[in-house]
């Protein structure tokens, strides 16, 4: 039904412009495809933004920013030519409907499910190592980036999507609990990254494998006093993580849980996470670590930390 209803809308558009005698091009929806990738791959520029090409091929095809989320394999919708398909006259009583606070406020929630995210972040962090009889309480700072690709698989409600990340991060000076004149000197520790997500995109939750190889220096242990040791361990686990749109922010709570593969008895990490996207681009995020290694001692770790980044 939906099917005919844009065929039949195909139909009545191209005689009114074959009418006019403006050129015009017909598409039919791909899988994967939605308005904004279909304008960018046929170098529609700009996209974005008041009386732009997203919100006059909306417009031109009687598409709502629901109704094009369900746009399916398929369905036709037709692509302008020529700008000057678009007239104030011709559209002024649609383009009235555009201005009002409810159609913007859609457009961004449309727009943010991009193919390719990439984004960038710092942040800053207190952490605390729990040793057998001492307490060490460090203030540090980190560097990352990450790369997300959405819909590699799709079906109408999932994608399955890969990240990468990389990041970095320094420790200042130590803090003992048991001898202020103690000193500790770190090495920047290094961070590397691979997910796949799985994610409904109607209910906005997910599910991600999580593989994480870190290069860190940690204080531990040692015979008569702690040590500084650089050590390595890989992490492998899962995320869950549930999202929510509210006018041009997202909101999200995750949660994970991985296990040490290359450490001696049961190393484990915990990571609960509120994170905001604040007008799809800026994000903030609160998050709380604990987790526990092992190299022949136990060490136990508390993190608290807040993360400011930009998403391109």
């Amino acid at each position: 039904m939906k099917r005919n209803l844009i065929l039949a809308l195909f139909l009545l558009t191209s005689c009114r412009v074959f009418a006019q005698s403006i050129p015009y091009t017909p598409y039919i929806i791909q899988s994967n495809d939605n308005v904004s990738t279909v304008l960018s791959e046929h170098a529609f520029n700009p996209l974005f933004g008041k009386d732009q090409w997203v919100e006059k091929v909306l417009k031109l095809n009687r598409l709502t920013y629901e109704t094009a989320r369900e746009l399916e394999p398929g369905d036709v919708i037709v692509l302008p030519i020529e700008s000057k398909l678009f007239t104030e006259k011709t559209f002024q009583d649609e383009v009235k409907l555009l201005e009002s606070s409810w159609e913007k406020t859609q457009l961004n929630q449309y727009l943010a499910p991009r193919k390719h995210n990439f984004s960038v972040s710092s942040n800053i962090f207190n952490r605390l190592y729990k040793l057998s009889d001492e307490t060490v309480a460090i203030k540090g700072l980190s560097l990352s980036a990450e790369y997300k690709k959405r819909e590699i698989f799709t079906d109408n409600d999932f994608s399955l999507n890969p990240i990468v990340a990389v990041g970095t991060y320094t420790q200042g000076n130590a803090s003992f609990s048991s001898d202020s004149d103690k000193v500790a000197e770190f090495t920047p520790s290094l961070s590397f990254v691979g997910k796949l997500e799985l994610e409904n995109r109607r209910q906005f939750y997910s599910f991600t494998g999580v593989v994480e190889v870190e290069n860190f220096s940690t204080v531990v242990d040692g015979q008569d006093d702690y040590e500084v040791l650089k050590k390595s361990i890989t992490w492998s686990g899962i995320e869950i993580s549930k999202s929510i749109d509210i006018g041009n922010h997202t909101y999200s709570v995750s949660g994970n849980f991985l296990k040490g593969v290359n450490s001696e008895n049961d190393s484990a990490k915990k990571h609960i996470s509120l994170k905001s996207l604040i007008q799809q681009h800026y994000i903030a995020d609160l998050y709380i670590n604990q987790y526990s290694y092992n190299f022949g001692t136990e060490t136990k770790v508390e993190d608290i930390g807040f993360t400011l980044g930009y998403r391109f």
